[in-house]
């Protein structure tokens, strides 16, 4: 439907024609050639690709199955200290913290917890929508938010905060909806007290795991070229060229935070056509709801976890 083709056609062809301008050419270049590029392909197959009765039922359970793989994986590895896939950043970190972070079969906690979240959405679309036994979907909401725990992720328990939180308050009951306004009372009094304690003795950047001096830098880089931005991949760079500090390695640069990404590599044009396609995909679910809720409302939350994410 051109709701959703024309701002991501817009946001493709910008991203693409950046390229002329990036100041990081390979990197741009990569982007365009192993993200940009497979995945226009794949929404244009998508797209025209005939929606078969067994299909959502199929994909749900492809979901929360691999997340249960995911899980039981990170919980043994938790058990026996052995990881398959790591950073050598990752090593140094569980040599000398206090607890062990697992990633199950990724390289990163981060992209291990993302994995959770997502199978975790919709298990708790499918039970708030009577699609799913309540024992059968409490043991595998145990599985996985166990094998999450463990992967020590911050941003990954903001996702499955902002779903629990979302999802509840759209297919819950009357109480569902006040146990989660509770719980999110309860959840914002203790994360701002733990902030402010935390702050007391640390800046806000050792607050934040170093996400908030991220963040200062891609702003700079926004700043440096506000109408079109740097051009695709470019942000890390020039985020290291500014802070001068062209020894240190260039991933230490990279924002973390998709829209101030957009912001400094395509600038306030890219923004525009960014929230146009996040708008566009928001209206395209929420007619899909009308027609199917609980695939709807599981497309929904996987959108949601993976922009908060």
């Amino acid at each position: 439907p051109r709701l959703l083709a024309l701002p991501a056609a817009a946001f493709f062809a910008l991203a693409s024609l950046s390229l002329l301008w990036s100041r990081d050419l390979d990197a741009g270049a990569n982007l365009l050639a192993f993200f940009l590029l497979p995945f226009a392909a794949l929404v244009a197959l998508v797209a025209r690709a005939e929606l078969a009765p067994w299909l959502p039922k199929a994909l749900a359970w492809t979901a929360i199955g691999l997340a249960s793989v995911f899980a039981a994986i990170g919980l043994w590895q938790e058990a026996t200290e052995d990881l398959f896939f790591y950073s050598p950043q990752l090593e140094v970190s569980n040599a000398y913290s206090p607890f062990f972070r697992v990633t199950s079969l990724f390289t990163d906690p981060s992209l291990y917890g993302r994995h959770i979240v997502l199978g975790f959405a919709v298990l708790l679309v499918l039970l708030l929508t009577g699609r799913i036994n309540l024992y059968l979907a409490a043991g595998v909401g145990a599985l996985l938010f166990a094998g999450l725990y463990f992967s020590y992720s911050q941003t990954s328990m903001a996702s499955l905060f902002a779903v629990a939180f979302v999802v509840t308050l759209v297919a819950g009951d009357r109480e569902a909806r006040r146990a989660v306004a509770a719980a999110t009372a309860i959840f914002v009094v203790a994360a701002a007290g733990f902030i402010l304690v935390g702050a007391r003795d640390e800046s806000l950047r050792d607050v934040t795991s170093g996400r908030w001096t991220r963040v200062e830098r891609t702003a700079d880089v926004a700043r440096e070229a506000p109408i079109l931005g740097v051009g695709l991949g470019a942000q890390p760079e020039v985020s290291q060229e500014l802070a001068e500090q062209n020894g240190a390695r260039t991933a230490r640069f990279v924002s973390h935070t998709t829209p101030l990404t957009v912001a400094a590599e395509l600038g306030i044009v890219g923004l525009a056509i960014y929230g146009l396609l996040l708008a566009a995909a928001l209206r395209m679910i929420l007619l899909l709801r009308e027609r199917d809720v609980a695939l709807g409302l599981s497309l929904g939350a996987v959108l949601l976890a993976l922009f908060v994410h």
